[in-house]
């Protein structure tokens, strides 16, 4: 009675259909019995994820079979089911996903004063390491090229921004200044420094769907603003 009251035992048809769509009818080519398992949960990097409500995990013959929309919607992937094809379909959206972290290129640029700073990509990155001796954190990261484009020295400090995420978390880059590239600092001239910027935050990577991007003002070497603080939003579309 305890195996039974653990498990349900299920006569169900194990098809991608049914576990991706989570509702409408399903037609199995055969039937087959299973367990819907209750005890088995999911780690993404060492991150555990609860399953939410019409998931079900099952085993059938020493497999165990996990949703499938579940872990691609956690790789920041969309899936959606064709009928009319019995078609699984899975999108990026243009995002990538590399090692259990998700790639989200951009093309944008933000400016203080004679100074740019150009976003290649975002990267939702579950245990990222500046090298293999940090230990790994939960981290947003940017990817830049930073540009004094005057031939004066100038100071800019990117890499100790703030960050405010959909999630409704704050975060200072400077928190984490060790995980960053020497992407600011001083700019003795027409200095080009690239690099990433990685700021560690609490939230849930898979919620993030907006970013606003908060870099304080350019200034020169008697430390008078030459910029202002500079505010960016950044959807992840």
């Amino acid at each position: 009675m305890g195996l039974i009251k653990k498990h349900r035992q299920l006569i169900a048809g194990i098809v991608i259909g049914s576990l991706v769509a989570g509702g409408g009818a399903v037609f199995a080519d055969s039937a087959v019995q299973a367990i819907q398992s209750s005890s088995i949960s999911i780690k993404f990097d060492g991150v555990k994820k609860q399953f939410t409500d019409g998931y079900v995990v099952l085993t059938y013959q020493d497999h165990t079979y996990v949703p499938a929309r579940f872990v691609a919607e956690a790789l920041g992937a969309n899936v959606n089911w064709d009928d009319s094809t019995s078609t699984v379909l899975v999108s990026s959206n243009g995002h990538s996903v590399s090692n259990g972290a998700r790639v989200v290129p951009l093309d944008v640029s933000v400016t203080s004063g004679p100074m740019n700073m150009h976003i290649s990509k975002v990267t939702l990155d579950p245990a990222y390491q500046i090298d293999k001796y940090s230990t790994p954190i939960n981290a947003v990261v940017f990817t830049v090229q930073v540009e004094n484009t005057s031939t004066s020295t100038v100071s800019w400090h990117p890499a100790q921004g703030t960050i405010v995420l959909n999630t409704k978390e704050q975060a200072d880059a400077g928190a984490t200044l060790f995980y960053s590239d020497q992407v600011d600092g001083e700019f003795i001239g027409q200095v080009v420094k690239s690099g990433n910027i990685a700021i560690k935050v609490n939230s849930d990577l898979t919620q993030i769907k907006d970013i606003k991007f908060k870099v304080p003002g350019a200034f020169n070497d008697q430390f008078n603003a030459l910029g202002n603080d500079a505010l960016i939003d950044i959807p992840l579309n």
